[in-house]
């Protein structure tokens, strides 16, 4: 398995020591690439930065004999564009916690306001205010916080950048793709996560999905019960 390689993307408010513990689990070649320091490449457009993930961290054809690319929240909302434009790099596609995309129009409208509003609450207001209003939505209600999380190590422009040309709200509605590749992905949510085992569930009745992965956790499955989630990416090698 030393030879076998993951490509894992972090979630908003990401940084690389949250796959730390799913490392020491699992012994494979770990790409784990930030999106927010200040040496992180520029926040463009999703399909454009594919396009940069690939070219600057996926090692080329030839190395490593198994790969599989591994993304939470955010970073599985941009593995869906690596899924839409480079499928064949990868031999499998684990996307936990993440969000396939909005259906009705005026939920999109809000949501575009709603990070908007996120973005300028990150460039106008004191670090700690922002953190402890985004740790109070309520898909992270009663959950693990997320550990280590100082204004020092992020890039503030980045973040908002992010929240705006990021917002779930410019995202595909990627159900008709996630059918078509249903036999090379894991879908996995937390079984305390009830908006996104909701969503899981509808895509399975609908056929989306042949099936998916219930972990013991809420949302930030990574901090929550990461033994759980390698256990599963074992399974994959």
């Amino acid at each position: 398995m030393q030879n076998d390689v993951i490509l894992a993307l972090h979630g908003f408010l990401g940084q690389r020591q949250d796959w730390f513990a799913c490392e020491k689990h699992l012994k494979v070649h770990w790409i784990t690439p930030a999106f927010f320091t200040s040496e992180a490449p520029v926040i463009e457009r999703f399909q454009q930065y594919v396009d940069k993930l690939v070219t600057s961290f996926l090692p080329p054809p030839g190395i490593g004999k198994k790969k599989i690319f591994l993304g939470y929240s955010l970073g599985g909302r941009l593995g869906l564009y690596l899924l839409e434009k480079h499928a064949e790099l990868f031999d499998h596609f684990v996307f936990v916690s993440t969000n396939p995309g909005l259906l009705d129009s005026a939920e999109i409208s809000r949501r575009l306001a709603s990070d908007q509003l996120w973005a300028s609450v990150i460039n106008n207001e004191p670090w700690d205010s922002f953190l402890q209003q985004w740790n109070l939505q309520p898909v992270f209600a009663q959950h693990t916080l997320e550990p280590g999380r100082y204004e020092k190590d992020f890039d503030l422009k980045k973040l908002a950048a992010a929240l705006e040309i990021w917002s779930l709200g410019h995202q595909h509605d990627f159900r008709p793709l996630i059918q078509k590749h249903q036999n090379k992905i894991s879908w996995v949510v937390g079984e305390n996560d009830s908006k996104f085992l909701s969503i899981a569930e509808d895509m399975k009745q609908k056929k989306i999905l042949q099936e998916y992965c219930r972990i013991k956790s809420g949302h930030r499955i990574l901090f929550e019960n990461p033994q759980e989630l390698c256990e599963l990416l074992q399974k994959l090698f």
